[in-house]
């Protein structure tokens, strides 16, 4: 199961960082990403849960989904 964590970066922003072990499995290795907003960061959880607890298809980490407009992560915009 992915959880959401809401966290303040150093500029006193809010973030939220979806968190999910690999393959869900209790010693599977950690996994995030970081989103600047919380309906963002819950359509993100959904999707990887729905994938088995891993990256959804066509998921860049840090872009988002290739193809996608305006939803991704917050270090930068979907790719187009």
């Amino acid at each position: 199961m992915a959880s959401i964590e809401k966290r303040p970066d150093k500029g006193k922003k809010i973030g939220y960082l979806v968190r999910r072990r690999l393959g869900g499995s209790a010693d599977g290795t950690w996994q995030s990403e970081t989103f600047d907003q919380k309906a963002r960061a819950v359509t993100f959880k959904l999707a990887v849960e729905a994938c088995g607890r891993y990256w959804p298809d066509n998921w860049i980490k840090g872009l988002g989904t290739r193809g996608s407009r305006g939803g991704g992560a917050r270090s930068a915009g979907a790719l187009r």
